[in-house]
Formats: structure tokens, sequence, C-alpha cells
């Protein structure tokens, strides 16, 4: 069985200057950093993401982009695009929670068909 952590559930209060799902994203990164990231909401999220990872020996074994909002949407999808690392993105303004699960759901349902 693999977990499935929800980086707002690990931050019951924000850091000073932060999200909660900033914060959060922050610890399951300290945690598991090999793991896969799946973001779709929270562009400041991914930006802290892409902030760690230069400063990582251990890189994310696959990030999906697919943030959606108004604020540093694009930026964050355009920090991503500069880190070599496995990763799926939405370009552009559009993504969101459900384009973000489509995508991880896609990935789970060709691995298991490859079986």
């Amino acid at each position: 069985m693999v977990p499935l952590i929800v980086a707002v559930d690990q931050a019951p209060v924000a850091l000073p200057g932060k999200t909660r799902t900033e914060t959060g994203l922050l610890r399951c990164f300290e945690q598991f950093p090999g793991a896969i990231f799946v973001i779709g909401n929270a562009p400041t999220a991914l930006l802290a993401l892409c902030e760690q990872l230069p400063h990582s020996q251990v890189k994310p074994a696959l990030v999906i982009g697919a943030t959606v909002g108004f604020v540093s949407v694009l930026e964050s999808k355009a920090a991503l695009a500069k880190i070599s690392i496995p990763q799926i993105r939405v370009e552009g303004a559009k993504g969101g929670s459900p384009v973000a699960a489509a995508i991880l759901n896609g990935l789970m349902v060709l691995a298991w068909d490859s079986e």
C-alpha cells in the first residue's frame, strides 16, 4: 500500500508569511523528498517545492504541476519548467485539483495495465 498524504493536513498552522498548504508541502518534502508530488490548486506550494529542489540531494520521483488561479500560477509553472526532474505540467493558467487527480489516475491505470 502506498500512503496518500495531503499537505494542508500536515500544517494545522501556517509558518509566518506562508500558506498552510505551502507549509504542509515543505513538511512533506522534508519527510519524503523522493515521493510523487501532485499540486493542483496551490501555486505557492509549487513555488516552495521548486525553491527547495536545487538544495536537495534527493529529488521527487515525479512532480505533477497543474496549479490554477490568478496569483503566481504562471510563475509556479515556469519555475518547475526550469528544473530538471521528471514532471508533468499543465501550461498556462488552467489546471486545478481535478486535472491533477486525473493525471495521477491516468498514470496509475497505465501502471496497472502494464503488469
